[in-house]
């Protein structure tokens, strides 16, 4: 069984809140002090303290590992970060061996289909299984001989021939579940960051979530005594429009009523 533990987090500077950290890990480990370098304790000193942030839950080893390389590699333009300049750990992807195991077929809901017989998977069967991050993007993932891929980047490498590890795959529509090819574009990380936050997925602290069962909630969240809060709103009771409506005017609240008690909140 692949286990879902990890998470990338993000520390901001806590007088002007750019993101001079990223990292992953598991349970408390973004509010830890522990291990840090001495430049993060440094900051951490001059400042008074950070802010930290998940960026994304849920997540196997390797795609933590994968994401956080990425991020260090292609961060957003206005992060400063401190991290150390670290090899790209995103898992090789050995094009002739997923060849001899699966194809492209944009009639499966992966757009991959098992070429050989696997587990308790036929050859023919849809290849590859729906994994939601905390953040409410959902992606389809696959494990071969041990290691876990996602689709998205296999099935730019099975069509491409490779796929360069300081890349990610952008999903055109918005739709993480999309691999059809056409809707997928290889960017660096910064680029993908941007293309995002034009779809709108991200709200200033609203997010939209979708569960493997097909539900779907508009999140609000916040910082608040250094731990990461939610509010959810269900699009099955509200409506979509109505929900989203609601978890930005409850956000617009709060942050309101912190601010009133000290907070320096800006959106």
């Amino acid at each position: 069984m692949i286990e879902h533990r990890f998470y990338i987090y993000i520390h901001k500077r806590i007088d002007n809140g750019v993101v001079f950290y990223v990292g992953k890990g598991t349970k408390d480990r973004l509010y830890s002090k522990r291990g840090r370098s001495k430049v993060w304790k440094e900051i951490v000193n001059e400042t008074g303290g950070f802010i930290a942030e998940k960026l994304e839950d849920n997540l196997t080893n390797e795609i933590a590992l994968q994401k956080e390389s990425d991020l260090i590699l292609n961060p957003h333009q206005d992060w400063i970060l401190i991290n150390k300049h670290v090899a790209n750990k995103t898992k090789s992807i050995d094009i002739s061996q997923i060849k001899e195991l699966i194809y492209y077929d944009e009639n499966s809901s992966s757009s991959l289909v098992w070429r050989v017989n696997r587990g308790s998977a036929k050859a023919g069967d849809k290849a590859g299984s729906i994994t939601t991050c905390n953040g409410g993007k959902s992606y389809y993932q696959i494990r071969v001989n041990g290691s876990v891929y996602l689709v998205h980047r296999l099935v730019w490498a099975l069509h491409q021939g490779s796929l360069a590890s300081c890349l990610v795959i952008h999903h055109k529509d918005g739709n993480g579940l999309n691999n059809k090819i056409e809707n997928l574009e290889a960017v660096t990380h910064g680029v993908n960051m941007r293309n995002t936050s034009v779809q709108n997925r991200e709200l200033n602290g609203v997010h939209k979530r979708t569960y493997r069962n097909g539900k779907e909630d508009y999140i609000a969240s916040w910082q608040e005594n250094g731990k990461r809060h939610y509010k959810h709103f269900a699009c099955a009771k509200y409506g979509e429009d109505k929900a989203k409506q609601l978890a930005v005017a409850y956000r617009k609240k709060k942050i309101e009523t912190l601010n009133e008690l000290g907070y320096d909140y800006k959106t």
